[in-house]
């Protein structure tokens, strides 16, 4: 049961569900923009931190093993599955600040739910031109949005070097949904 008729925003339920999560998803990052720095420390203060980090690593391994590889996984896409989670935590391993941690995870997810948004679009026949950057991109511009009402938060500030690390979130982000894209395309099943 699809959307898409001629008049249709969208092309498929799919697209309008991962445009709607991607929504929520900025929603959400907006909305806590005024408690993030507050919470992240009484986290960390607790100690609670390390332990929602890789609470939430073991999340993200198994919705990657059983969401985007729903049928019998190959051997090739759990070593895409490992290798990316593993790549994921060496890079949050040696991030200093715990606030940054979490941008990785907030931005990655956007920048794969764009992705994943715009290629469903392009597949139900609707012209899409270069979806990886143009998930990036949009991605990025939420990160700096996210950057210029900080400016206005108190305690809060505007940071370049934050623009360009959620840029960087966004850009792995689309390149683990590329990536899971290109290995379960492959026929050799």
């Amino acid at each position: 049961m699809g959307v898409g008729g001629s008049h249709s925003r969208f092309t498929s339920d799919r697209e309008r569900a991962l445009w709607v999560v991607a929504a929520i998803s900025v929603a959400v990052i907006y909305a806590s923009i005024g408690v993030a720095r507050s919470l992240a420390d009484r986290l960390t203060d607790s100690g609670l931190f390390e332990v929602i980090a890789v609470a939430g690593f073991g999340l993200v391994f198994v919705a990657v093993v059983t969401q985007a590889f729903r049928a019998r996984p190959r051997a090739v896409e759990l070593a895409v599955a490992v290798g990316v989670v593993g790549i994921a935590l060496l890079f949050v391993a040696r991030l200093g600040i715990d606030e940054e941690r979490t941008h990785l995870f907030e931005y990655a997810f956007v920048g794969a739910l764009v992705y994943s948004a715009l290629i469903e679009r392009r597949r139900n026949g609707r012209l899409v031109w270069a979806p990886e950057l143009l998930a990036v991109a949009s991605t990025a511009t939420v990160g700096l949005v996210d950057e210029v009402i900080q400016r206005f938060v108190p305690g809060r500030f505007f940071d370049w070097r934050d623009v360009a690390f959620n840029t960087a979130a966004a850009a792995f982000g689309v390149f683990v949904a590329w990536l899971v894209g290109r290995v379960r395309s492959r026929p050799d099943r």
